[in-house]
């Protein structure tokens, strides 16, 4: 709460606010089997980069 009361206060409380619901929109479209961790290496863009140059 402290660090979004001094974000607020950096930004403005109309602007932490549309920040706030973009954050809620973004967090819904995440669908729950996606969770930090739990991603497969192979789907992550990092890996295919790498297996891009790998094969170059």
């Amino acid at each position: 709460m402290a660090i979004e009361a001094e974000w607020a206060q950096s930004m403005g409380e109309v602007e932490m606010g549309a920040l706030r619901a973009l954050l809620k929109v973004l967090a819904e479209s995440i669908p729950e089997s996606t969770t930090a961790g739990n991603v497969p290496a192979e789907t992550s863009t990092l890996s295919k980069t790498r297996k891009k140059k790998e094969t170059v």
